[in-house]
């Protein structure tokens, strides 16, 4: 019975998001989030597919975990009967909904590799499905990042031309493209590449502009063949979403981009660009460690760094460190044994040494 009325009390959470405000704020970089299969935060919480694909929702001031399912009874052990099921490729929450992507592979009358996906809409409790746009000749893959302003998502979308083989890689057009949710209008903003073996990465977004890496071979590679792999020399753009044009950028490679922070690496260490230009080295970190920014501090598992004063600090925990909620640091891991996420929610002092 605990378990279902702490199901009942997430649902109604999420159902009463619709009439709760929103903080505004002037600044890109403060209005835009990044969702991916393994970030998704959002109103409070996390969305997270566990290992059948099943989506979930943890909320942070409770720490409760519950699938995205309204039915008490139900098993959720089949697709056919419940809602928790086929939401796990981006899903987006709104006040009032939750969008996703599927991608549908097949091939033309030619033998062509082909790829179409759908976005679709449903209740906060994965209920009332709905197909609102069908993204035709492009996938929207899982390994993907989305960064979401509000209604408006930019991703990057892949064109199959040729199709790999057991020897090559395939050979495709990488482009920037934006869906509205509210009016279904998609738009391909930009070609970021063309050829084989290639890819991209959305990084996030620093001073109003979106940093996308992309690159890819003009000729095929096998796959053995990991010095020419590693010579595929990515270019770094960004995407001006005042302008709404695309340049290849004059910053250096970055190793990501966060809170409105630019970082990359020189000498074997991270540097680190403010959101007012301002350069500062974090001693310690290596940067090939994976960190999240989060107020105004950098974590990497031991190790980490307050952008504000400029004191590096250890971590009392090796954990990941998710969200900062009233007061309290959010820290996050993963369970091998159940095979999900889990939360728990610790002060500055219990953090930061």
């Amino acid at each position: 019975m605990k378990r279902f009325r702490i199901i009942a009390a997430i649902i109604a959470f999420l159902l009463c998001l619709s009439s709760c405000g929103k903080a505004e704020s002037s600044s890109a970089d403060e209005q835009w989030r990044i969702v991916t299969g393994f970030e998704n935060i959002c109103h409070g919480g996390e969305l997270w597919a566990d290992d059948s694909g099943r989506l979930c929702f943890t909320d942070f001031s409770s720490l409760a975990t519950a699938l995205v399912c309204p039915y008490p009874n139900c098993t959720h052990s089949s697709s056919d009967s419940c809602p928790a099921f086929g939401m796990d490729n981006h899903p987006i929450m709104t006040d009032d909904s939750i969008y996703f992507f599927k991608v549908e592979y097949g091939y033309g009358k030619n033998g062509k590799p082909t790829a179409d996906t759908t976005v679709s809409k449903a209740n906060l409790d994965g209920t009332n499905r709905s197909i609102i746009a069908t993204i035709s000749g492009k996938a929207v893959e899982y390994q993907e990042r989305i960064a979401v302003f509000g209604s408006t998502l930019y991703f990057c979308a892949k064109e199959t031309i040729e199709s790999g083989s057991n020897l090559y890689g395939e050979k495709a057009k990488h482009t920037l493209c934006s869906f509205d949710l509210t009016t279904g209008d998609f738009r391909e903003l930009a070609l970021l590449c063309e050829g084989y073996s290639g890819g991209t990465w959305l990084y996030g977004v620093y001073n109003d502009k979106i940093i996308i890496s992309a690159g890819a071979s003009p000729e095929a590679i096998e796959w053995t063949d990991m010095a020419a792999l590693d010579n595929i020399e990515p270019t770094c753009y960004s995407y001006d979403l005042a302008t709404q044009s695309l340049e290849e950028s004059d910053l250096p490679q970055p190793i990501s981009v966060q809170a409105g922070y630019y970082f990359y690496a020189e000498n074997g260490e991270i540097v680190v660009i403010t959101p007012d230009g301002d350069k500062k080295t974090l001693p310690g970190i290596n940067p090939e460690s994976n960190f999240s920014v989060v107020n105004d501090k950098v974590f990497a598992f031991g190790k980490g760094y307050d952008l504000e004063s400029g004191q590096s600090f250890e971590m009392k925990s090796k954990k990941a460190v998710a969200a900062y909620l009233d007061g309290k640091y959010i820290l996050k891991s993963f369970d091998y044994d159940t095979q999900r996420n889990e939360y728990e929610a610790v002060e500055d002092k219990e953090l930061v040494g």
